[in-house]
C-alpha cells in the first residue's frame, strides 16, 4: 500500500472536523489579534463614545427645556388665574366676614322689646349662609 493511500484511510470525518474546528479557532485568534481588527476595534469605540456624549447632551437639553417649559407655564397660570382666584377668595371672605359682622352688630343691639321682655322677644334668626 502507498502511503498516500494509508494517509487517506487514516483520516476519518471525525478526525477532519475536529482539524477544521482547530484551523477555525487559530485563524480567528489571528484575525482578533491582528492590528487591522484593533485598529477596527479602536475606532468603534470611539465612535460609540461620540455618541454617548451626543446622547447625553441631548438629554441635558431636553431636561433644561422642559424645566424651561414647567416655569413657564407656571408662571401663565399664575399670571392668568392667580390674581383672579386671589381676588375671587378675598370677596367671598369679605363678603362672609360682612355678613358675620351684621349678625353680631344686630344681637349686640338692645332691641326695645328685648329689653321690656327678655322672654317674650323673637329669637334672632340664625347666621345666614354665605353665597
Amino acid at each position: 500500500m502507498s502511503q498516500a493511500m494509508a494517509e487517506q484511510e487514516a483520516r476519518t470525518i471525525e478526525g477532519e472536523l475536529r482539524a477544521l474546528g482547530e484551523n477555525l479557532i487559530a485563524l480567528l485568534r489571528a484575525t482578533l489579534e491582528s492590528e487591522e481588527c484593533r485598529s477596527i476595534e479602536r475606532a468603534l469605540i470611539s465612535r460609540l463614545e461620540q455618541v454617548n456624549q451626543q446622547l447625553t447632551e441631548v438629554v441635558e437639553n431636553i431636561r433644561a427645556r422642559y424645566q424651561n417649559v414647567q416655569a413657564g407655564v407656571r408662571e401663565a397660570w399664575e399670571t392668568a388665574h392667580g390674581p383672579q382666584i386671589l381676588r375671587e377668595v378675598e370677596l367671598g371672605l369679605a363678603d362672609s366676614l360682612h355678613k358675620i359682622n351684621e349678625a353680631i352688630a344686630r344681637r349686640a343691639r338692645p332691641s326695645p322689646a328685648h329689653e321690656a321682655t327678655p322672654s317674650t322677644a323673637a329669637p334672632e334668626p340664625p347666621f345666614e349662609k354665605p353665597d
